[in-house]
């Protein structure tokens, strides 16, 4: 084989993954379903997603809470604070999203099972987080929060 084969076939596969298996960053963990190249995606402990106006976060707390933030204020949680929380909030290929203990048990889930073709996780600029099935684009499950109430008189949604 060529060369440049080679690498023409390297890029297919590094095109391929990245069409499979998106990940999570800025306002958004994107999972594809079945068959990607993971079979659960992780917002690991830590770590955070932003809605595109900076307003809103989606935290996964180190203590092991998964917590909504708008401005700096808790307008949701997952009530996992001081759990043994295993890796994170993990994206699973059915798409349900769970948060396990180390021992192996789960210990939160909105059952957003059975999403075959992806799931999407999105913080949204008006502070809600939406879970959306990637096939149909309909809203499966979100935590019902908004920031409004808490802009200050002047400050743009």
């Amino acid at each position: 084989m060529k060369l440049n084969e080679i690498v023409k076939n390297w890029v297919r596969s590094r095109i391929l993954n990245l069409k499979l298996f998106k990940g999570c960053s800025g306002d958004r963990c994107e999972h594809y379903g079945r068959g990607s190249s993971s079979t659960s995606l992780y917002l690991l402990l830590g770590q955070s997603l932003t809605s595109p106006n900076g307003v809103a976060k989606l935290v996964m707390q180190a203590d092991g809470n998964l917590v909504v933030l708008c401005h700096g204020a808790s307008t949701w949680q997952s009530g996992t604070g001081g759990m043994d929380i295993r890796t994170g909030l993990a994206i699973q290929d059915d798409g349900n999203l769970v948060l396990y203990i180390q021992s192996g048990g789960f210990v939160w889930t909105p059952s957003t099972c059975c999403r075959t073709t992806g799931t999407s996780v999105i913080v949204q600029n008006d502070g809600n987080v939406i879970v959306k099935d990637r096939a149909s684009g309909n809203v499966v499950w979100n935590t019902g929060t908004s920031c409004i109430h808490l802009i200050s008189p002047g400050e743009p949604p």
